[in-house]
Parts: structure tokens; sequence; C-alpha cells
């Protein structure tokens, strides 16, 4: 079968959607990754096809502006409100130019259509337009109404009391898009889709019949369990999980550093790092001293900047966690979702440094299943605090102990393979 997968966002958004590409690929299937320009390789090494889009909305994340609010967690200031507006009116001129490229990647048609919730009001309508099955692919439990986890309204991973969880789906239910966006993806429809108007077209949760579309949850069991009232058209089948490329060989500095003593912590903060790289480095650089142990610190596209480090710290741009973390004694990252993923499926203790709301969600989470101490925000992050939260999580045994016992449950998940099949089943039907 022929499928296309549509996601926007970072390399944590993006790279789940290329694993259940290379998933497909391996199946036998045909499977297109559509996605910003930049995470093509991630589809291409698995032999997935890909059509970029345009990366102008991912771009503004590098903006310091726009960092210093991720720092801010939103807190209303007067600085943040002109950030947002700066990002509404970008938002609001890119916006077009993303449906146009969207909709030229399904020029060869399709079996099946992926899409996640970034632009869901729209990207939802292609599958329509093509005649075939679409499935609201997601990684949080925030898009089916349940008592047990809230709607994006809320968005506390299960923190709110059951009445409010569902309360809060009803009026998610009523939130329409911001009234720009609503008529771009209106326009869309009737003018290049060709699609009539019908009330509710912009609802991503229903098919056009008014049926709940199926939903794929790309979190493992064990660190989200399924909540007990979701329906059957709900699968919760573990992590999507990308295989190393194939092609990826490790430096014979990373090798050399690795061998040449115990296993090092494994430090990386992602796409963001706030808007000061080198006092970033310097807090990391200082824990990592007065801990003693080594560390491969990971600098990411946002750049922890260590310009000299020393002996027991290497710096390197990017490695496939996947094949780093199983080689490491702690992780120390930002709480994004693949991460956390892939550093609990290794059984490693962990210390989360969120910068905004969603990272401190997953970061709380962690707190709660026992692998990690208590997050540390960025904004908070100092050498003290840092290299206190490494002593702990590395010294005390109940956090290990847990990772490992949540490592071993993973493994009996499903994961990507039991995606494929519930696909097949679907298409097949």
């Amino acid at each position: 079968m022929r499928v296309l997968l549509y996601c926007y966002g970072s390399r944590g958004d993006v790279q789940p959607y290329a694993a259940l590409a290379a998933g497909l690929v391996r199946a036998g299937h045909r499977a297109t990754l559509v996605a910003p320009g930049r995470f093509g390789s991630l589809a291409t090494a698995h032999g997935a096809g890909f059509a970029a889009l345009d990366s102008g909305l991912l771009d503004l994340l590098d903006l310091p502006e726009v960092q210093a609010m991720y720092l801010r967690d939103d807190r209303p200031t007067a600085e943040a409100k002109r950030t947002a507006l700066m990002l509404r009116g970008e938002y609001h001129r890119l916006y077009p130019v993303l449906l146009r490229e969207a909709w030229a990647a399904a020029a060869d048609g399709a079996d099946l259509v992926l899409f996640s919730q970034s632009n869901a009001e729209a990207m939802h309508q292609i599958p329509e337009r093509l005649g075939v099955p679409g499935v609201l692919t997601v990684l949080y439990p925030f898009y089916v109404p349940s008592r047990h986890y809230p709607s994006t309204l809320l968005g506390s991973l299960g923190t709110a009391p059951r009445t409010l969880n569902r309360l809060s789906h009803a009026l998610a239910r009523r939130r329409r898009p911001a009234p720009e966006v609503a008529a771009a993806a209106a326009a869309w429809r009737t003018d290049t889709l060709g699609l009539a108007e019908r009330p509710g077209a912009l609802d991503y949760r229903r098919d056009p019949g008014g049926r709940p579309r199926p939903v794929l949850h790309g979190f493992s069991r064990q660190i989200l369990p399924p909540a007990p009232d979701w329906p059957d058209t709900v699968h919760t089948l573990g992590a999507w999980q990308l295989p190393v490329d194939p092609a990826w060989q490790p430096s014979r500095e990373l090798t050399d550093f690795l061998a040449a003593g115990p296993p090092p912590l494994a430090v990386g903060f992602g796409s963001l790092v706030g808007t000061d790289p080198k006092a970033a480095g310097r807090h990391v650089a200082a824990a990592i001293r007065a801990t003693g142990h080594r560390a491969v610190v990971v600098t990411g596209w946002g750049g922890i900047s260590i310009p000299d480090p020393p002996p027991e710290i290497l710096v390197t741009s990017d490695v496939p966690y996947e094949w780093l973390l199983p080689r490491a004694r702690l992780a120390v990252h930002a709480g994004g979702t693949g991460t956390l993923h892939t550093a609990t499926a290794a059984g490693l203790p962990q210390v989360a440094c969120p910068f905004h709301r969603e990272q401190a969600q997953w970061s709380r989470r962690l707190h709660r299943l026992g692998v990690a101490p208590a997050p540390l925000h960025q904004r908070d992050l100092s050498a003290d605090r840092l290299a206190a939260a490494i002593r702990a999580a590395d010294t005390e045994p109940r956090y290990r102990t847990r990772a490992r016992v949540l490592a071993a449950a993973m493994r009996t998940e499903g994961g990507v393979p039991a995606v494929v099949e519930v696909l097949e089943r679907l298409v097949h039907r």
C-alpha cells in the first residue's frame, strides 16, 4: 500500500513519523514522509520517500525572542505578547505556502494518509479528497475524550480532576482555529482541493461521515497507560523508535572516548537552548566536573557552547541517541518525548531540564514514574543545581532500578510493527 505521513515540528516531533515510514518500508509498503525539509535524511536513510514542506515556521523557533518566550513558559509579559503577535502574523503569511506544498506531496495519490496534530485542521482533508482512510497519529494523549487525560486546553498529564478532564474535551470540540487559519484552510478546501463546504469540515477528529477517526498513539503504555474509557478505535502500542541509519558510523574520536573509561553521562537539550548557549555550556561543564563523571555533550541545532572542553567531556554536534544512550550511564535532557522514551528504553536514570510547558509535563511524569529527580527548569539552571540532580539520579538506587523495570516492560510492547499491522487491517478490511 502507498502511505503518506504528514507531520510538522522539531526533530523530536518528526522522528517518530520517520520511524513509522521506515517500518512500513520494512513491511513491503511504499511510504512517503511529508515534513520540514531539514529532516529528509531521517526518511531516505531507511528507504522511505520524502516530500519537503517549507521550514519557515520552524525557523521562527530559532529567533532569540521566541526562545526567550519559551523560557518564560508563556507567562504574559508585554514582550511575550509582542512575540506572540509576530508569530501569529508570520504563521498567517507562511500557512498558505505550507498548504500548497502539502497537497503537491499527494500528487501521486495514496491508499492511506496519516497526519499529526500539527496543522491537522487542513491535513485531514487530504484523505477526504483522495477518498482513502485518514488516521490521526499523535505523540500525546490529549486528543481523545477521556476522564483520565485532559484535552489540549489543560494538557496536564493526569493531574487535573477527572470531571475537569472530560469537560476540557467538550470545550475543545467547540474551539475553532484562529480566524485567519480557519479561513485559509476553508479556502484551500474549496479552491485547491475542490471539496464542497460542509459542517465540521475542520474537525480532524472525525471522518467525513462524522465517525471518530482511528487514532494511533506514539508513546509507551509504561510511560502513559491507556485510558480505560478510550474506544477501540484508539491504539496505544508503544513508542515509535527509529533505528540507527544503516550508513551511520560513529567517529573515531567518539569510539576512543567511550573505550577510554567508564560509561559517560549523555547530555543534550535538543533544538532549544535558551538565549545564552555559552552560559548553558558553562553550567553543564561545571556540573560534570563537580560530579566527577565523564560526559558526551550533544549540542544539537540549539548549540550548547563548550568551546574548550576538558578531557572528561566530548562535545559532538549530533549522534543518534538510539546508539549513544545504551552506552551511557545516565541521561540529562530537556524532557522531549523522543529522548525520554529512548532513555527509558535503555534503562537509564535521567535528569530532565525542560524549556517549556510541554517538556515540563513529560519531565514531571518521569519524576512520578520514579526514574528521575524533580525537574530542573532551564530558567533555574545552575552548575550547583544540575550537579545535585545528577548526583541524586546516579547514586540513589531507586531511580536506576525503576528505569530498568520500565525498560523491560517496554520491550514487550509491539511498537512500530504492531502499528503497521493495524494500518494493514484498516486498508484491507
